[in-house]
């Protein structure tokens, strides 16, 4: 589903140093797949994200999803291209104005009317347990409600490849637990590729495989006591 090949991202830092944040990348995810990276801050997890994302070009290889090379496209197509294909979950949810189901439908918007976007998703909110909160604020709705809202909007599209940015960082470790279920089983129900970029240690637990990104290489996440 996405394949990775020898992907280069370099920075000049301030002092004029080459920082490799991404330097000789190559991985594959499955349909279905869900990989957790970890990586210290400042490690290139979210240049790789935003490569994959076609955000931002890199400095050599390529990343192909579904076949189709992602990472020499112009604006036009990389924008279409991140409305039907790419789902992002972040770790602060961007909100529109409206309700809870307008905001899971937004990215939907670019096919249907608003009536036919909402009523598309209506089932997805149910299996997210929102079928009671479909009508309320986001700031009617709790922590995890909200990620839950974030989660909806992502897979309504039924993407290729869900980009996940700390979708955790902002819950306590109950609400964690529940969001990395629901990706999970959405992702494996639905067939599709997750990468989740997080610091937090019980993603490991629901991912299917486990990588880490350091000194802009990708590796077999290795924990202190295995190091």
């Amino acid at each position: 589903m996405v394949e990775i090949v020898e992907l280069t991202k370099h920075y000049a830092s301030p002092d004029g140093e080459t920082v490799r944040a991404i330097d000789g990348v190559t991985m594959s995810v499955d349909a279905g797949e869900i990989i957790a990276l970890y990586g210290p801050s400042g490690s290139g997890k979210t240049t790789l994200l935003n490569i994959i994302a076609g955000l931002m070009r890199p400095d050599g290889g390529r990343v192909a999803v579904r076949g189709r090379d992602v990472t020499n496209m112009r604006a036009r197509d990389a924008d279409v291209y991140r409305l039907t294909e790419v789902g992002f979950i972040q770790q602060t949810p961007e909100f529109v104005a409206g309700s809870a189901i307008d905001n899971a439908a937004f990215k939907l918007l670019g096919r249907y009317r608003l009536p036919k976007a909402r009523a598309a998703v209506v089932d997805l909110m149910g299996e997210l347990g929102l079928g009671d909160r479909l009508h309320h604020r986001p700031d009617e709705l709790s922590g995890g409600e909200r990620q839950r809202v974030m989660i909806a909007r992502a897979l309504a599209i039924r993407p290729a490849v869900v980009l996940a940015d700390e979708p955790t960082g902002n819950l306590d470790r109950r609400r964690s637990g529940e969001v990395l279920a629901l990706i999970r089983r959405l992702s494996h129900d639905r067939g599709v590729a997750t990468i989740l970029v997080t610091h937090d240690p019980l993603a490991a637990e629901y991912a299917d495989r486990v990588l880490e990104l350091v000194d802009g290489r990708v590796r077999p996440f290795r924990t202190t006591a295995s190091a």
